[in-house]
């Protein structure tokens, strides 16, 4: 239960408790970068299929007049 976790966690080395604080944070920050650059990946291949898009609408379009 709750009340349990928090007691034993009183039970745990202070540098034990440093160390897996560390490591939460620093997964924390790296899942944030692989957020951050697929949220980029993501951005960039829709800005490049529409680019695309609108420039083969404009040609088609030039090629209807």
């Amino acid at each position: 239960s709750y009340a349990f976790w928090i007691s034993s966690l009183h039970r745990i080395p202070r540098w034990l408790s440093l160390f897996l604080e560390s490591t939460h944070s620093s997964a924390i920050n790296t899942a944030s970068m692989i957020c951050l650059l697929l949220i980029k990946a993501i951005c960039c291949l829709f800005t490049s299929l529409c680019i695309t898009f609108f420039s083969l609408s404009a040609k088609s379009f030039a090629i209807i007049l």
